[in-house]
């Protein structure tokens, strides 16, 4: 469950900033990937 929820989060994530040029810091937005372990 802790898993998709992340993976839900980033996608959303990076949805909402699809169109973004700029982050919060200044720098170009860049997209998040989930990286899991087993």
């Amino acid at each position: 469950m802790s898993a998709e929820r992340t993976r839900v989060t980033v996608a959303t994530s990076n949805l909402a900033n699809a169109e973004s040029t700029r982050g919060p810091d200044g720098k170009p937005y860049q997209r998040l990937d989930p990286v899991l372990e087993t």
